[in-house]
């Protein structure tokens, strides 16, 4: 009788169990295992840290967050792969003809993730000191400096969206912060028209920005794949980089705007007292012109 009732306890468990999972039919499962990783990342990264619009909701890996340290890359493809990128990994790797999806995701897994699969995304000319330091005297080669935007990437969507996102190396990011730091800042202050909490707060909000950016692009970008992993933006791609990494670099605080200036009570009260009083007569043109001499009258 105990074991009866031990497999009857058994089966009834099994059946809760049962009708608490949800229907598989409603369930979208991922196409890879990438997108099994994927992670939202609710961050509106719109080129400034300052909310210029209304926050998008992002299909980002967790590696796009600030501060997030460099993880293997999140690659979402389709059930076909689209000929130019098996050219492209035939190019660059040792991918053979015919290759599945699998095969494809894997080569692009090991090739993006080593270390040398940096990109350049841009090149950005910048003062090498202060406005103040800065001479006629100086030639432009150390008046300038050449800053190189350097960034790998983190996630391929070849499914959705179609894109491709870069993140900043820790060297292209310290560079900025430095330039922002001792330059940009330095010259906010010395004109007076800022305070030192005003800097401080930019320059705060710079280096949190800076570490959050992320640049987006269609997924043909792959095409500059070279054998080591890395690779370089085109002409009209690296001018998008540059000007995003611009705006946040060379922005200034918000001006204050003053309250319109309001004109002094005492001016407001006198004006209706000096309404209500009668001209005198003597003032009146017609009752002294008379009494001038002639020569008075007629000096023109």
């Amino acid at each position: 009788m105990s074991t009866r009732t031990n497999n009857t306890q058994k089966t009834r468990v099994s059946k809760t169990n049962i009708t608490k999972l949800p229907n598989r039919s409603k369930l979208k499962t991922p196409t890879n295992e990438g997108a099994r990783k994927i992670a939202y990342h609710e961050e509106a990264i719109m080129g400034g840290y300052k909310e210029i619009c209304t926050p998008v909701r992002l299909l980002l890996p967790a590696s796009a967050a600030a501060f997030a340290p460099r993880t293997s890359i999140y690659i979402v493809l389709g059930s076909k792969v689209k000929s130019w990128l098996t050219s492209t990994l035939k190019r660059a790797t040792k991918l053979r003809h015919g290759s599945s999806v699998q095969q494809h995701q894997s080569c692009l897994t090991k090739t993006l993730s080593s270390s040398t699969a940096i990109w350049t995304l841009a090149s950005i000319t910048l003062h090498r000191a202060p406005d103040t330091e800065l001479k006629d005297s100086i030639p432009l080669t150390q008046a300038f400096q050449l800053i190189r935007i350097e960034a790998y990437i983190i996630f391929i969507d070849m499914v959705s969206r179609n894109e491709i996102a870069f993140k900043l190396t820790s060297d292209s990011i310290e560079s900025l912060i430095k330039y922002h730091r001792g330059i940009h800042c330095v010259n906010l202050a010395n004109t007076h028209t800022h305070s030192e909490l005003e800097v401080e707060k930019l320059q705060e909000e710079f280096v949190q920005a800076i570490h959050k950016f992320v640049y987006r692009t269609h997924v043909s970008a792959l095409e500059g794949l070279e054998p080591d992993g890395s690779g370089e933006l085109l002409c009209e791609k690296s001018g998008e980089v540059k000007t995003n990494i611009l705006s946040l670099l060379l922005q200034a605080p918000p001006q204050k705007i003053l309250p319109p200036r309001q004109k002094p009570p005492l001016l407001q009260k006198l004006r209706p007292r000096l309404s209500t009083h009668p001209i005198p007569q003597e003032l009146v043109l017609g009752s002294w012109v008379g009494a001038l001499p002639v020569d008075w009258l007629f000096l023109g």
